[in-house]
C-alpha cells in the first residue's frame, strides 16, 4: 500500500469524490492516510511486542496492549496533525493513533535500557549505548516520514535506510556482545 502511494506522490492530492478527479492527475489522499495508519499501526504494535518481550506479560503491560489495540483500530480519525513542510503535506495520521505511537516509542525505549544497560555496564561499556538502537532507528524514521515524504529526493531515502540499518546491526551486535 505505502508503494502504491509513493507511486502517486509526484502528484498534488485530490480528494477522489470531487467531480474532477482523474487518478492520473492527482494523489489518492484517502490512501496516503490509510498507508499512514496501517504503517503507525504495525510500528506501535511492533514496538509493543519488543516491550512485551523484555518485561512479560502482567496486568499493565497487558492493559498497554488491549489499550493501544483498540485506540489503534476504532479511535477516533479526527482531528489529524497533517503539517506541510517544504510545502509538502505530512503525517496524515490521527492523533490518537499518533499518541499511541509515542507511547508504545516511550516504553520500547524504556525496554531497550531494561535489557542492555546491566550488560553493557558488566562489559564496562557506558548504559547510554543501550539507548543508541531505538535512537538510531528513530532518527531514520523520522528523516524518511519528513525529509524524504516532503522533498521526493531519494538521498533521504538513503540515509533513513542507512540509520535504520546501522540501528539493527548495532542491535545485533550487541545481543553477541553481551550474551
Amino acid at each position: 500500500m505505502m508503494h502504491e502511494y509513493e507511486g502517486w506522490q509526484v502528484v498534488c492530492f485530490q480528494n477522489p469524490l470531487d467531480s474532477d478527479f482523474n487518478i492520473k492527475d492527482f494523489n489518492n489522499e484517502w490512501l496516503w492516510e490509510v498507508a499512514y495508519k496501517f504503517l503507525f499501526i504495525f510500528q506501535s504494535a511492533g514496538l509493543l511486542l519488543f516491550s512485551l518481550g523484555v518485561f512479560g506479560i502482567n496486568k499493565l503491560t497487558l492493559t498497554l496492549a488491549i489499550v493501544s489495540g483498540i485506540i489503534a483500530f476504532i479511535g477516533p480519525q479526527n482531528p489529524k496533525v497533517t503539517f506541510k513542510l517544504k510545502e509538502q503535506p505530512v503525517l496524515p495520521l490521527a492523533a490518537s493513533l499518533l499518541v499511541v505511537f509515542i507511547i508504545n516509542a516511550i516504553v520500547n525505549l524504556f525496554a531497550y535500557w531494561y535489557l542492555f544497560s546491566g550488560p553493557l555496564s558488566a562489559a564496562d561499556l557506558p548504559k547510554i549505548f543501550s539507548l543508541l538502537v531505538p535512537l538510531l532507528v528513530t532518527l531514520g524514521g523520522m528523516i524518511e516520514g519528513l525529509m524524504a515524504e516532503s522533498t521526493f529526493n531519494q538521498w533521504w531515502h538513503f540515509i533513513a535506510a542507512v540509520l535504520i540499518n546501522v540501528g539493527m546491526f548495532t542491535e545485533l551486535y550487541f545481543f553477541g556482545y553481551l550474551w
